[in-house]
This record gives structure tokens, C-alpha cells and sequence, in this order.
């Protein structure tokens, strides 16, 4: 898969619409976007925006690279509430935390996450809160053809 943002990569602060973000319930952020400077000042305007209405953030970790480049950032935004909800497959949750140890991981983000779900793959997901993890396993299928996008398949699901 090769990632081409488009026109997302010039997203802007001056691009947040306040009047639609504090009606959606969730503003979702994609990681991928952490890269332009405008984007993470448009990500943390549209945070506190959304706070401020009482509505929640979640960020999506998009790929282990992303989370290579700016674990440090990422961490500071799910440490300090700037994100509430956390969606990342397993392998990019080995890389916030620098650890192949899957259990070590997910205590890790409890820790640190309001609420998470980390997909893996043909062995469904497990959803994350501070108080417990359920695991939800996958849907069989016969023969699998392409995964491309099934993380956020499962993350626009209702």
C-alpha cells in the first residue's frame, strides 16, 4: 500500500468548522496526518474544541512507522486526555511501547489511555478500558483476499 494524503495533507486550524465538531460525538484523527505542522495544530484545535462540547477524541495510530516517528507525541496526546480513544493494530501497539510482549503492552495502555481498541488481525480485537480488556474475535471467513483498510472498516462501524 502506498499512503497518498491528498488534499487532507494541507489541512489548516482555519479548515476546523467549531459548529460541526462540537456536534459529532466523536472527532476522529487520523495519524497519518501527524506529519504536516498546519494538521497537528488543526488535530489540537479540533480537540479542544470537541472537549470543550463534552464530546470525545480518537486518534488512530495508522501505521508503525507513523508511531516510529512521533511515539513521544503520540504518548503525550493519549497521556495527557488530549485523545480518549485509541484505535491501533498490534503491531503498531509493540511499537508505542518499544516491546514485542503483547499482555505488557495492552497493561500499558490501560494505563494510559481512557479507552483503546487494537485489532489483530484473523484473531479479531480487544477493546480496552481502564477496568478491563474483552476480547472480540473475528468474524471466520474462508479464504481472506486483501486486509487492506479492515482497520478502518472497523473503526467507521456503529
Amino acid at each position: 500500500m502506498n499512503t497518498y494524503l491528498g488534499a487532507a495533507q494541507d489541512l489548516h486550524p482555519k479548515d476546523i468548522d467549531a459548529d460541526i465538531v462540537t456536534v459529532a460525538q466523536i472527532v476522529y484523527l487520523e495519524g497519518y496526518l501527524w506529519d504536516p505542522p498546519h494538521a497537528k495544530e488543526a488535530f489540537l484545535k479540533a480537540a479542544k474544541i470537541a472537549h470543550d462540547a463534552e464530546r470525545d477524541v480518537a486518534l488512530t495510530l495508522s501505521d508503525a512507522f507513523c508511531v516510529d516517528r512521533y511515539r513521544a507525541e503520540f504518548l503525550d496526546l493519549i497521556r495527557t486526555g488530549t485523545v480518549d480513544l485509541v484505535f491501533a493494530n498490534e503491531r503498531e501497539l509493540h511499537s508505542l511501547y518499544l516491546t514485542a510482549d503483547f499482555d505488557g503492552a495492552v497493561s500499558a495502555l490501560r494505563n494510559d489511555a481512557r479507552a483503546a481498541v487494537v485489532t489483530r488481525s484473523g484473531r479479531g480485537c480487544v477493546v480496552i478500558t481502564r477496568e478491563e480488556t474483552d476480547a472480540v474475535p473475528a468474524y471466520p471467513v474462508e479464504r481472506v483476499v486483501d486486509a487492506t483498510g479492515a482497520g478502518d472498516g472497523l473503526c467507521g462501524a456503529d
